[in-house]
């Protein structure tokens, strides 16, 4: 059987290929908007499941030593209710590893970081 390639099938495969290579270069997700769509998420899951579990985790987080300097004054410019109080808590919480980095709170061992390394 023989098979006839065409201009149009190998641009198209071409550029199947080329979208393939880019979608697997490291992604760079985890970066601080990427942490506030995980608290994000983390407040519609834990709301909806465990109401008990999530009002433990708001009265936590007050506790927090940066609550009142850092994430309150951001909370109080921000939010409207009390709904988007909590989730923006949780959002802010999620990305404070990253916030910290910079501060007397740092624990650098206490981060993950991917590093590629190439074997000699």
């Amino acid at each position: 059987m023989r098979i006839f390639l065409t201009k149009s099938f190998a641009i198209k495969t071409l550029a199947l290929l080329l979208a393939g290579l880019l979608l697997t270069l490291p992604v760079a997700a985890w970066n601080k908007p990427g942490h506030m769509v995980t608290g994000a998420m983390t407040y519609q899951l834990l709301r909806g499941s465990n109401s008990e579990a999530f009002a433990r985790v708001i009265a936590i987080l007050k506790h927090h030593p940066q609550y009142e300097s850092l994430w309150l004054p951001q909370i109080k410019q921000f939010t409207q209710s009390q709904q988007e109080a909590d989730v923006y808590l949780l959002m802010l919480a999620a990305r404070w590893p990253d916030d910290a980095r910079d501060s007397e709170y740092n624990r650098s061992d206490w981060h993950y970081v991917v590093r590629h390394e190439v074997a000699d």
